[in-house]
């Protein structure tokens, strides 16, 4: 019951940010985007590399993603602008809440 508001309420972009924060490196296998093998950078910048239509739109993403941590599917911390590794860049950002709702809307029934 709990996931079908989910449903209700989020917007497509909500469940393309979640899909592609609970596994970049495949997400961007499976939508055909080239992994450029970053050595540092931010969150942010996988966001804007996977998402072409949110470079200049930062308020919007940084909104959704709030709403994404407000109904704890992604992690509750500070990650979005932070300079970290490569490896830090696209690690799993997904709670295991976030994962069961993946689960829920992609499995047949």
């Amino acid at each position: 019951m709990v996931f079908l508001k989910l449903i209700d309420q989020l917007t497509p972009w909500h469940l393309r940010v979640l899909g592609l924060f609970d596994n970049p490196v495949e997400w961007m296998k499976r939508n055909g985007i080239a992994y450029p093998g970053w050595s540092l950078g931010g969150v942010s910048t996988v966001i804007e590399h996977c998402f072409p239509d949110f470079r200049g739109q930062r308020d919007t993403y940084e909104q959704i993603i709030r709403d994404l941590q407000a109904d704890g599917l992604v992690r509750e911390e500070k990650f979005l602008h932070v300079t970290m590794t490569g490896h830090g860049m696209v690690e799993a950002r997904t709670t295991d809440r976030g994962k069961r709702f993946m689960g829920f809307i992609t499995s047949p029934l």
